[in-house]
């Protein structure tokens, strides 16, 4: 219904009722789906990985950006 009006998208995991942010794909947000729909649609804009962490993000970063490739696939 929006596809025409997205043009940047954030994507930050939690699992639900929780606090914090998880690595992409480690939560209860359905994120292999929305990627997939975005596909679908030939979305070709911007989506922003957001990792929020106490200490060094690198490491849920790189996680949530393998996971994404492989939804990619």
């Amino acid at each position: 219904m929006f596809k025409d009006k997205i043009y940047h998208c954030h994507f930050k995991d939690t699992v639900k009722g929780g606090n914090g942010c998880l690595p992409i794909g480690d939560g209860d947000a359905p994120m292999a789906e929305v990627l997939q729909k975005f596909m679908e649609t030939n979305y070709d804009y911007m989506v922003s990985v957001e990792f929020e962490h106490l200490q060094d993000p690198a490491p849920g970063l790189v996680k949530s950006m393998a996971y994404i490739r492989s939804v990619l696939k």
